[in-house]
């Protein structure tokens, strides 16, 4: 199994950000950032940055079922904490 490679979650974050100008804009560029996105939250402990990459995946007119999940509690949180005393 995949149990023994060891992965280097921050070089792959690198890698993957530098091919994101190359993309054409639309659904592949939201592609991109969504998997971006997952990777640096989930891997890199970053849910500022996640965000961020959500946001331009929406700009680009294309966001996963988890991006859009994610978006949406955090607003929904965001939203609540604005009303709190």
């Amino acid at each position: 199994g995949w149990d023994d490679v060891t992965i280097d979650w921050a070089t792959l974050y690198a890698k993957l950000a530098l091919s994101l100008p190359r993309l054409p804009a639309g659904q592949a560029r939201g592609q991109l950032l969504c998997r971006l996105a997952e990777v640096v939250r989930e891997k890199l402990g970053d849910a500022t940055l996640a965000l961020r990459h959500l946001r331009g995946a929406l700009d680009e007119g294309w966001i996963d079922a988890a991006g859009f999940e994610l978006l949406t509690q955090t607003l929904a949180h965001t939203t609540l904490d604005a009303f709190s005393p």
